[in-house]
């Protein structure tokens, strides 16, 4: 049979969203994400459209082809027949008898020109895909977890994909026998309780995936196996378990009776894996600078000229600036892609987390439902954002890993921690946050999770004491601690204005950029209302610095002295006299005397026991973050 050259890929498959890409890397073939990074083909967020895929294999990236990922959600199989090819390109006798089972069908030649793979509709019997010899090929099926190298090189008509439920179940029965594939998956009924034990241990292991060191945990597992004192067939039908569970793809016969011999070499030597092991996991997953810079620009914004999709954030102010208002005002507005701060569009829909240990589930609760009604949200979606306030910490491998899963789980797309500083370090550990090189690790490997799940992964952050310039526009260089500034690749920076007015109007700088090139400043109002947290509203505005509606908040900002001085102490607490008086509020003689009628009223205290007058505002509950 003559193959088409022309390119038909059923367009039922094109409408999906499970394409990825792959390349040929010492035979394997390794699936990739369009980004360049590899890809995992049990992780959603790692696919993208055909169209996408086509694209990224056009432009010369080092890819191979495209790829196909089969789900438990689609209604799709795959049946791979490997060398099933005559020399004159008719199928083999075994291959023929099994193509003929299947049917008429969409099919297409294998990258090696040697094989044909074929999409029906159905579910295979067996729990997890299977493959086995036939003649002097193979067969391979699965329905799940797995992905398809396509060539879109049909091998004969039709171009549709049909039903194939009757060829599964024959194809399963005929040459993977007719035992339950759970009860054969099953170790053998009277293995030891040591291999009770080691079964456990083993399923617990890392799944063994082609192109993430595959081999490697492989190997560990067989070594695991026989530090359990578990050999011979009991142990080979504990490693085939763990093939048939934990590898993808499963590795064959040949394969696992190789890994099986290295292991015995391994451990009658005392060599071990894990923490003896020279081997470290490590790959720098280098590229050549050709491919380098013709790969594609994936970048895209969450939030026009605000927010990077996958980049790393920091959202940071000082005390009193509303920074945590302003993060959930960006989380209901990713979750719900209504604009940012009424004055943002947001470009696409995520998934978000919010965790935050500050400001208390009351305050948050009612700063959130603030923002709904300033936004319009009568109805709220399940599903679309989470919230938290048990507080991960961040240098804790353990904690991370939950952190991982939840985002997964959950598809997270945006996921943000408030405020970092509680999440830094656990009970009783050493202050390390000057420190730039263990700040840098423990900040990398909470960013990594956002590079792993294409997440935005962002921490809410203080600034430093403020120094005697009353309102100076926020820079990175204000971050408080080490390493911040270099882990983030974007950031929003929110600081004071103008005097601070209690339950009125407040005036902030609001400063964006990143290392995609977007940067501006803004001008926004807020006004959350009255002290405390009843009756709270969320009304605010934003004027862009370039436009003439952008107020001038210089030197000479015409505040009245005592809007100044609360500004000073509220923002300062314990601040002296002589901090006030450098402040500029007015004449010292008038804000000497505006502090005392401010403590008469109760508005300040004063405490004279130390060298130095030390002043702090009681005259109200505050509500701001």
């Amino acid at each position: 049979m003559k193959t088409e050259t022309a390119k038909a890929y059923p367009i039922e498959l094109e409408n999906l969203k499970q394409w990825i890409l792959w390349k040929n890397e010492n035979g394997d073939k390794v699936p990739y994400q369009v980004n360049g990074y590899q890809a995992s083909i049990t992780n959603p967020k790692h696919w993208t459209t055909f169209d996408k895929a086509s694209k990224a294999l056009a432009s010369k990236s080092g890819f191979s082809g495209l790829g196909f990922v089969f789900t438990a959600e689609d209604s799709y199989a795959g049946i791979d027949l490997d060398d099933c090819l005559e020399c004159t390109g008719e199928f083999k006798p075994w291959a023929k008898e099994i193509a003929d089972l299947i049917g008429p069908t969409y099919r297409e030649i294998s990258p090696s020109g040697n094989g044909v793979k074929f999409w029906v509709r159905g579910k295979f019997p067996a729990a997890t895909g299977k493959k086995t010899k036939v003649g002097d090929g193979a067969v391979e099926v699965y329905d799940h977890a797995r992905y398809f190298t396509v060539t879109g090189n049909p091998f004969g008509k039709p171009y549709d994909i049909a039903d194939g439920q009757d060829a599964l179940d024959a194809i399963y029965s005929r040459y993977f026998g007719t035992t339950s594939p759970d009860v054969a998956l099953e170790a053998p009924q009277n293995k030891s309780n040591a291999a009770d034990l080691c079964l456990v241990e083993i399923m617990n292991l890392p799944d063994s995936i082609s192109g993430d060191d595959g081999h490697g945990k492989l190997l560990r597992a067989c070594c695991e196996i026989l530090r359990y004192g578990i050999d011979g067939d009991e142990g080979i039908d504990i490693v085939r378990k763990f093939n048939a569970e934990k590898a993808d793809p499963v590795w064959t016969e040949k394969e696992i009776l190789h890994k099986w011999r290295d292991a015995h070499g391994l451990v009658m030597q005392e060599k071990s894996f894990g923490t003896k092991s020279s081997r470290t996991g490590f790959d720098l997953e280098e590229m050549d600078y050709c491919d380098f810079m013709e790969e594609i620009d994936d970048t895209r914004f969450l939030v026009e000229n605000m927010v990077v999709e996958g980049q790393h954030l920091i959202i940071g102010g000082p005390e009193k600036s509303y920074k945590t208002s302003t993060l959930l005002d960006l989380a209901v507005s990713i979750a719900y892609k209504v604009d940012f701060l009424g004055h943002f569009p947001v470009l696409e829909q995520k998934n978000v987390l919010v965790i935050s240990g500050e400001s208390g589930r009351p305050a948050i609760r009612k700063t959130c439902q603030a923002i709904e009604a300033s936004k319009g949200i009568t109805q709220r979606t399940r599903g679309a954002m989470f919230f938290s306030s048990i507080m991960p910490t961040i240098s804790k491998a353990q904690h991370l890993e939950e952190l991982e899963r939840k985002i997964e789980k959950h598809n997270i797309g945006f996921c943000v921690i408030d405020p970092v500083y509680i999440a830094l370090l656990g009970a009783g550990e050493a202050d390390i946050s000057s420190q730039v090189h263990v700040m840098g690790a423990i900040l990398r490997e909470y960013g990594a999770i956002g590079d792993r799940l294409r997440c935005t992964m962002a921490l809410l952050h203080h600034f430093t004491k403020r120094g005697r310039e009353l309102f100076p526009k926020p820079t990175r260089a204000n971050l408080t601690g080490a390493g911040y500034a270099e882990w983030m690749r974007q950031w929003i920076l929110i600081a004071p204005a103008a005097a601070r007015i209690v339950g009125g109007t407040n005036k902030f700088w609001l400063v964006a950029g990143g290392s995609a090139g977007h940067e501006g400043e803004y001008q926004l109002s807020v006004n959350q209302g009255p002290p405390g947290i009843q009756g709270r509203i969320w009304d605010v505005s934003v004027v862009d610095a370039a436009l003439d509606g952008f107020e001038d908040l210089g030197e000479d900002r015409g505040e009245d002295m005592r809007a100044k001085i609360i500004s000073l102490i509220t923002m300062n607490p314990d601040c002296s006299t002589q901090f006030i008086l450098d402040g500029r509020a007015g004449r010292h003689m008038d804000v000497r005397a505006e502090l005392h009628a401010m403590e008469k009223e109760r508005l300040i205290s004063i405490d004279t026991s130390g060298r130095a007058n030390r002043h702090r505002w009681i005259g109200g509950a505050k509500n701001e973050d």
